[in-house]
C-alpha cells in the first residue's frame, strides 16, 4: 500500500507515538503544530492507523522474507513502507499469540470431561521419601527417588523395577512405582500397582493408595466408585474433593 499522503518520517514518527499515547511534552508540542498548520493531517492520521492495523495478508507474504533480512537494522531509520511493515508484523505477531493461546485453552477445556478436569486439578505426584528400605538396597533407591522427586519419572521406574525384582511384594516399591507411572498417564498400569495397596489396611502407605485409586476411578468417570477410595484417604483435599463430587 503507498504512502498517499507523502507522510515523512518524523510525521510517521509523532502520529506512532499519538496512536501509542507515547507523546512527550516536546513531540507534544511537534504534533499540536502540524495539527494546526497541516489541513491534511487528521487524514494522515487515520491512514497511518489503517495501515498499521489492515495490511492485506498478500502484502505481508511478499515481504516476510524480507522483513526477516531487514529485521537486525530496524533501530535504524527506514523508509516508511519498511516500517509500516514491522509496526503491521508486530501486532499481527501479537494477535496470533493470543489467538493461538485462546484455541488452546479452548480444545483443552472442552477436549476434557468433567471428570478429566476434576482428576486434573487434584493430581499432584506424591512428594516423595527418604531411604527406607534395607541398607543394602537403601543408596540404590536414594538415587531413584532424587531422580523422581527432579520429575525424572522413567529413570526412577527403571531403578525401582529393578529393586522389584528381587522384592515384589513390597509396598514402598509398588507405591512410588504406581504413582510414578500414574505421573506419566499410565492409568491402568499405576492402578495394577496401587490397587493391591489400597485394599491392605496394615500397609502404612494404604490411605494414599486409595487416593490416587479414587482419582483414577474418578477421571476413568466411575464417579461413584472413586468416591469411595477418596473417602478412606487421608489427603488434605479429600473434603474439598467429595464436596465437588457430590454436587
Amino acid at each position: 500500500m503507498k504512502n498517499s499522503l507523502n507522510i515523512s518520517n518524523q510525521e510517521l514518527e509523532l502520529i506512532e507515538q499519538y496512536l501509542e499515547k507515547k507523546l512527550d511534552q516536546n513531540a507534544q508540542a511537534d504534533f499540536d503544530r502540524f495539527a494546526i498548520s497541516d489541513p491534511k493531517w487528521n487524514q494522515k492520521i487515520e491512514e497511518v492507523r489503517y495501515l498499521l492495523f489492515n495490511i492485506q495478508e498478500a502484502d505481508l507474504r511478499d515481504q516476510l522474507d524480507q522483513f526477516h533480512k531487514d529485521l537486525p537494522d530496524l533501530t535504524q531509520s527506514k523508509p516508511f513502507s519498511k516500517r509500516i511493515f514491522f509496526m503491521s508484523t508486530k501486532w499481527l505477531a501479537a494477535a496470533s499469540i493470543v489467538l493461538i493461546a485462546g484455541l488452546l485453552i479452548f480444545w483443552l477445556t472442552t477436549k476434557q470431561s468433567k471428570y478429566e478436569k476434576i482428576y486434573t486439578v487434584y493430581f499432584k505426584p506424591d512428594p516423595g521419601l527418604l531411604a527406607v528400605m534395607g541398607n543394602t538396597e537403601a543408596y540404590a533407591f536414594e538415587r531413584a527417588m532424587v531422580e523422581y522427586k527432579e520429575g525424572n519419572f522413567e529413570k526412577a521406574i527403571a531403578s525401582w523395577e529393578q529393586l522389584r525384582a528381587n522384592q515384589p511384594n513390597s509396598d514402598t516399591l509398588n507405591y512410588f512405582l504406581g504413582v510414578a507411572n500414574l505421573a506419566l498417564q499410565r492409568d491402568e498400569k499405576a492402578l495394577n500397582f496401587l490397587s493391591p495397596i489400597s485394599e491392605n489396611k496394615n500397609s502404612s502407605f494404604s490411605k494414599e493408595a486409595c487416593w490416587y485409586r479414587g482419582l483414577i476411578l474418578i477421571k476413568k468417570g466411575l464417579a461413584e466408585e472413586g468416591l469411595k477410595f477418596v473417602a478412606k484417604s487421608n489427603h488434605p483435599k479429600r473434603d474439598d474433593l467429595l464436596n465437588e463430587l457430590k454436587r
